[in-house]
């Protein structure tokens, strides 16, 4: 049987090549974020940088070149959880000056006027001294002013556009009412036309009874010859009849 010393030695030995093996990938992983990073392949280099901080051995902190990483190569949201995290992390008032510093910054460049404006005036409480962070509050607010007077500017264009659509609905309804006027008018004319000439080509009231009147006159007139020539002798059959 193997003696408990031998196991104990072939564990270590063992453990020792596991650990070698895994401090083996993490030079390799480091080495290659340090060749992109140098190399301007900020992205590239955020991944071999993360792949090495999984990987390092404890009390090994490399997240300040990820978050350099993820802000250069124009990750603003990761760079600013990064630095997030870094403002909480820091102890000393220093630390906590630049990671404020480094969180206003990507605040910036991911469009949060506002609060890149609180990081840099929490990075100058911290250090009053921090003349980068003075600029960048100076510049930051700056811009703040510029999107307020656009966004005031905006709201006037609006305000102004609705009015003219307005306006314009108001002209529209305008019209629309004259258009209504005329056609109630034109309707008026048909109307009156229709009781002249009657309506869907029939005869109206008033022609209706002159030509009654007519056919009246004309049986009357008829009547009044029939009558006379029954007077001359003249028979109404013969005279109707027909020679064939």
């Amino acid at each position: 049987m193997m003696s408990k010393l031998w196991i104990h030695i072939i564990f270590l030995f063992a453990l020792s090549n596991g650990i070698s093996v895994v401090a083996q990938e993490w030079r390799a992983s480091f080495k290659q974020g340090q060749e992109a990073f140098g190399n301007g392949n900020y992205q590239e280099a955020l991944k071999h940088f993360r792949d090495a901080q999984s990987l390092a051995p404890e009390g090994v902190n490399i997240t300040d070149l990820i978050n350099q990483s993820a802000y250069r190569s124009g990750s603003f949201k990761d760079a600013v959880k990064g630095y997030e995290e870094a403002t909480e992390n820091a102890t000393s008032k220093t630390d906590k000056s630049t990671a404020n510093y480094n969180l206003g910054n990507a605040y910036f460049k991911d469009k949060q006027t506002d609060k890149a404006i609180e990081a840099y005036k929490e990075a100058l409480r911290q250090d009053p001294n921090n003349e980068k962070a003075r600029y960048n509050l100076a510049y930051a607010l700056r811009q703040q002013q510029q999107e307020n007077e656009n966004k005031d500017q905006n709201n006037d264009q609006n305000q102004d556009n609705q009015n003219d659509e307005n306006q314009d609905s108001g002209d529209q309804n305008e019209n629309q009412d004259q258009q209504d006027n005329q056609n109630n008018n034109e309707n008026k004319d048909d109307s009156s036309s229709e009781k002249k000439n009657g309506q869907n080509g029939q005869l109206s009231q008033d022609q209706t009874e002159q030509l009654l009147d007519a056919l009246m006159k004309a049986e009357e007139k008829s009547k009044e010859k029939m009558d006379k020539e029954k007077d001359k002798g003249v028979p109404v059959s013969e005279h109707k009849k027909k020679d064939w």
